[in-house]
């Protein structure tokens, strides 16, 4: 309604800065985010059976006078951040959801403290302002006629189109939405056909519905990879609880594979994976995974003809010295030489120096990450003058590290 209201009569909404991958996020917004939201319903419904205190027990009203109406322009913290949902990710929406449960947590305990109906009311509205504006952002996204403010946001699939669909409008429908309902936190872009690029397999152990560094590595690769044209598609090991064979538009292809090739059997399906390698149609396999592990090692001395293999192995001093103390180090090298490049993540560490003994073609690539929009200025939050220095400090706190001498050290400076 609030789309239509301001397409029809013109004016500038609040979400008219909107992108296109911000709609994408939010038409699927990733199943934790969905999930915590269902807990935070489950919490402020426990508010429903509350019998605050009257209000006029501890102060009567004048004859004739009700209690202040409550206003939004009185919560400015959190109408300002309502106004500005659109453009917060997973991590930032998971953050405001724990205040707002807090905040319901608070309007229970005053209840069991005698706080009177008024004073619940002003505890608990913020947490509704922002239950509000979160599905009104996602009704926002989810018509249509937000292309009139967002020119580039994907059209909705409509009724009664084929699967199976090569047009660039599909490819879009299928990027967007999966069977399962999950998503990826990475915004997806508009895609073009997959027969404008190559057909791409990305192989690596776990994936999807597993969570972890290289399962988001590997969606976000593919994600990318889509939105240049390219048909992706993903080889990992089968799991019982994966409920679709499809993630992003990306077709799955699982195989009983498991472990290393110092492990006495790696599975059943390990000619099925190199069959699907050779005789798939694909103009590279990217691999990701260490490799002594299944999905690297058992492309070593793969028949011609194949596609270009590409590997992203995993190496550091710890697995050298593991390897050595076995004495798979030859194996090793077989698998590594089996790739046509390999992709380095440092220009003079182990994996770049081990490539370069191997007489294997290397490239290297720097670690990246996607920007994400801050939910709140941190100096309005602290309540910092803008003269005042503020510092992020990010460490692990190992021992060996000083962050927290530093922090003690910059907490005296002025």
């Amino acid at each position: 309604g609030a789309v239509w209201l301001f397409a029809k009569h013109g004016g500038a909404p609040h979400y008219a800065r909107i992108g296109a991958r911000d709609v994408t996020y939010w038409r699927n917004l990733p199943t934790r985010v969905t999930e915590r939201m269902g807990e935070l319903h489950a919490v402020l419904a426990r508010t429903e059976d509350l019998r605050p205190a009257p209000d006029h027990v501890t102060a009567p009203a004048p004859e004739g006078t009700t209690a202040p109406y409550l206003r939004r322009e009185d919560h400015d913290d959190m109408h300002r951040l309502c106004l500005g949902l659109w453009p917060l990710r997973t991590r930032e929406l998971l953050q405001v959801i724990d205040e707002v449960e807090r905040m319901a947590l608070d309007v229970l305990r005053a209840a069991e403290r005698g706080a009177t109906m008024q004073e619940c009311a002003a505890r608990l509205y913020p947490a509704q302002l922002f239950i509000r504006f979160f599905h009104d952002t996602i009704g926002v996204c989810g018509v249509d006629t937000i292309r009139r403010f967002c020119p580039d946001a994907p059209p909705l699939p409509t009724p009664g189109d084929a699967p199976g669909k090569t047009s660039a409008k599909a490819a879009n429908e299928t990027s967007e939405a999966t069977p399962d309902g999950a998503t990826n936190d990475t915004p997806q872009p508009p895609v073009a056909p997959p027969s404008a690029g190559k057909r791409v397999l990305l192989a690596c152990n776990f994936f999807w519905p597993s969570v972890g560094g290289t399962e988001l590595f590997i969606e976000t690769l593919g994600l990318h990879l889509r939105a240049l044209g390219h048909h992706v598609e993903i080889a990992c090991r089968w799991q019982e609880n994966r409920a679709s064979e499809i993630r992003h538009g990306m077709p799955i292809r699982a195989f009983r594979c498991h472990g290393k090739f110092t492990d006495p059997t790696m599975g059943p399906d390990t000619e099925r994976y190199r069959a699907l390698v050779r005789n798939g149609g694909y103009d590279a396999v990217i691999v990701l995974a260490h490799p002594d592990n299944w999905a690297c090692h058992l492309l070593a001395d793969l028949p011609q003809p194949h596609p270009r293999i590409i590997m992203l192995p995993s190496i550091n001093a710890e697995n050298m010295e593991h390897w050595a103390e076995r004495g798979v180090l030859d194996d090793i090298a077989r698998t590594l030489r089996a790739a046509d490049v390999c992709v380095a993540v440092s220009e003079n560490g182990h994996d770049s120096r081990l490539f370069t003994e191997l007489g294997v073609p290397q490239a290297f690539v720097p670690h990246a990450m996607d920007p994400a929009p801050a939910p709140w200025d941190m100096r309005t939050r602290l309540g910092l003058p803008r003269d005042v220095p503020l510092l992020a400090c990010v460490g692990n706190f190992w021992p060996v590290k000083n962050q927290l001498a530093l922090l003690r050290r910059l907490a005296d400076a002025p």
